[in-house]
């Protein structure tokens, strides 16, 4: 991964180096963030199962009707 960051160093200069380091700082956190998220919603998915809960996710909206009719 660090010939990805020389090569954007070299195309973009020195100059741009802080500002790269920061959005790729931003992208690492908010992948984090997400993947936590997710093992989250699937660990939660795993408890419901478990407790054979049989009330669904997502369960259907109450009123099915188009909103523009």
């Amino acid at each position: 991964m660090a010939v990805g960051r020389e090569l954007t160093y070299k195309v973009y200069g020195q100059t741009k180096k802080a500002e790269f380091q920061d959005v790729y700082d931003h992208a690492g956190r908010t992948r984090a963030a997400i993947g936590g998220f997710i093992k989250y919603l699937l660990v939660s998915k795993q408890a419901q199962r478990k407790k054979g809960n049989p009330e669904p996710l997502n369960p259907e909206p109450l009123n099915p009707e188009p909103l523009n009719p």
